[in-house]
Order: structure tokens, then sequence, then C-alpha cells
């Protein structure tokens, strides 16, 4: 039975919180937060942040909360190269978040699944923006654990680069990616590049779709506002897997309108409160049917 949560988008936060480290790739730490609800929990979600993200960044908690309320365990973490701690007003680890790869995450992730494996089942995995594709692409992997996969946001390709910034990336081993969110002028690395052209089809999203097995539910979501990755990625991956249910949402931007940060007390825009909703009620149905 699934929980009608129209009246209440952005619950209250539950104290049950449970924060985690395991090893990840090259034996870096996987910092990560669970959030349990009040009662027996009815399955889990995971929750995989995007380029420059963490775990507590904007949509993450209002999502966690919201899938609490609705009587599941809420997984959140940071991958182990994404350059941030526990502490987010900056990246802390510079060095890592240069060194990431999409094979990087791939292990990160896999350590994940493992990790809350044996905690709850079943699981959905739930992907932003780059954690989309990653959670695409492990979709066929680890579709024995998975009792769905929700990508919002993804892009439908692992590079975008133009010619110059890829002969400029492989020329002087790094390319500047600056945030604007805390000033820093951080890197992308040449490893990340390497990686995609030494297996092209290992970070292939695309190709990752049209692996997955018939029986392992998907929702692809994306914002026909999205100035960062755009709407016809959607196409493109729905195509790839014309049964996974797809949704274009008007007027949502490549956060679904959710701010970093979105103050727990301030209520949600009619965008975001729909983007929301979808995410949970398939997970509801599908990890809590």
């Amino acid at each position: 039975m699934t929980r009608d949560l129209s009246s209440n988008p952005t619950p209250e936060p539950t104290p049950a919180l449970e924060l985690w480290s395991i090893p990840g790739s090259d034996g870096q730490a996987i910092l990560g937060v669970s959030q349990h609800p009040a009662g027996a929990s009815a399955g889990a979600v995971v929750l995989a942040h995007g380029f420059k993200g963490y775990y507590d960044y904007g949509l993450f908690p209002v999502l966690s909360r919201t899938l609490v309320a609705a009587g599941l365990t809420c997984h959140r973490f940071n991958f182990s190269h994404s350059g941030m701690t526990r502490h987010t007003q900056t990246f802390e680890r510079p060095d890592l978040f240069e060194q990431d790869t999409w094979g990087r995450q791939q292990t990160d992730l896999a350590a994940v699944l493992d990790h809350v494996r044996a905690k709850d089942r079943p699981t959905v995995l739930f992907g932003h923006s780059r954690g989309g594709l990653s959670a695409l692409v492990g979709a066929p992997h680890h579709a024995h654990q998975l009792a769905g996969v929700v990508s919002a946001a993804a892009p439908a390709d692992a590079c975008t680069l133009d010619p110059t910034p890829r002969r400029l990336l492989q020329k002087h081993g790094r390319l500047p990616s600056p945030s604007g969110r805390t000033g820093q002028e951080l890197f992308v690395g040449r490893a990340w590049l390497n990686d995609i052209d030494a297996d092209p089809a290992a970070s292939d999203p695309v190709l990752a779709l049209s692996r997955v097995p018939a029986d392992l539910p998907v929702l692809l979501l994306h914002g026909d506002a999205d100035a960062t990755v755009k709407p016809e990625n959607l196409d493109r991956l729905h195509a790839a897997q014309p049964s996974a249910q797809r949704a274009l949402l008007p007027g949502a931007n490549h956060v679904f309108n959710i701010a970093n940060p979105h103050p727990v007390d301030t209520p949600l825009d009619p965008v975001a409160q729909d983007f929301v909703q979808r995410v949970v009620a398939f997970a509801q149905h599908h990890a809590a049917p």
C-alpha cells in the first residue's frame, strides 16, 4: 500500500540517521548517510549525486525526507573521488576530484549496493545528472540487486567535449572546471578521458539501457527547461529502452527547481513537487509493493 504525501511534499526530517564510511575505488572512502523511517522499512532507495554534487546537495535531502516519510530507507553517499567530505562548504579533496573516472564511479556503486544489500531489500537506484548516467551504466550489472532504476537529467553521452578541449586535456593532462558554488578552480584529469577512450562501451548509457533486463523497471525523467543537459538526451535514452517509463517535466530545470540548499520549511514549487512525487511513487511501487 502506498501513502499519499501530496499534502506534505517536504516532511520534517527524522532523527533516525546513520553515518557510514566504506572503502571505494583505490581504497578511498565513500562517505554515506542512511535515513530510516520511524517504523519498519518497506524497502530502500540509493541516491547517487552528479558532477560537483554531494549527498547533501539540493534535491537529495528533499528526496530523502520524502522517501523516509513514505516508509522507505534512503541511502545517500559521496562518490569516493567527488572531492567532497562531510564538510560541504568546499571541495576538501580537489586532488581526488581530478582523478575521477566513470570506472571509479562504477567501483563505488558496486561497493555501495553491496553495503546496503544486507540491510534492505528490495532496492531502487536513483541517479541525478552524472549520477544518473552511472546508475544506468551500472543497471545491467546489478539488476539482480535492484527493484528499479531512476535517472533524472542524465546525459546520453559519457563525454560531450568538443575536439579542442579534448586535445587540450590530452596535451596538458588537466582541464579547468571551476566550481560556481565554492569559487574553487577544480580540474578534470586526463584519466577521465583515457578511461572513456580505452573502453567506450563501459560508460555508454544508451548501450547499457539496451542491455537492461526486461523485468527491471526503469524511469527516465528530464526537465524541458534543462540548460545543462538538453532534453534531447531523454529521447535518445528512451529509444534504447522503449519499455522504460519516461516523463519530460514542463518548466523543470536541471535540478528540477530545487535550490541548493533547500530550507526544510520552504515549500516546493509545483514543478519540484511533481518531480519528487514521481520518484517517490516509483520507489513505493517497486521497492514496497
